[in-house]
């Protein structure tokens, strides 16, 4: 099992403004209750936004539908400081894309719980995403 199975990263460009963007794809239905596999994505994750001096982040949850909660949590409270200091680096912006319900709690529950200085937008659709990270963008 690994990361490449389950979640997809690349960087891509917004022909508008030249930004990059960070797109992490949840790439099945159902993310097996792994603690390794949540801790390569952090790793991976973390790993992209320490690449880039400025990248918005599009993360795309709308294939998964099953995902446990309570390894979610545990594995975001492992990283988090990785994770922030990260983001505080080299984040413009995030936006998530959400479908289910579930999955759509576990995401406003983290921002809720983790409230960051950069903006960060729910979206339903790659527009609207992007849409977001063009009104974030200083020129």
């Amino acid at each position: 099992m690994s990361v490449e199975d389950y979640v997809s990263f690349q960087i891509k460009t917004l022909k508008k403004n030249n930004t990059k963007v960070l797109c992490a794809s949840g790439l099945t239905a159902e993310i097996p209750n792994d603690e390794k596999l949540f801790d390569e994505v952090a790793k991976k994750y973390i790993e992209a936004l320490n690449s880039h001096e400025k990248i918005a982040v599009m993360i795309d949850f709308r294939k998964t539908e099953k995902v446990n909660p309570k390894m979610v949590w545990k594995k975001i409270g492992e990283h988090v400081a990785e994770i922030k200091k990260a983001a505080d680096k080299s984040m413009i912006c995030s936006t998530p894309l959400v479908k289910g319900k579930l999955v759509k709690g576990i995401v406003n529950s983290v921002i809720n719980v983790y409230p960051d200085s950069i903006p960060v937008k729910v979206c339903e659709s790659n527009a609207e995403a992007i849409e977001f990270i063009n009104s974030q963008i200083k020129n």
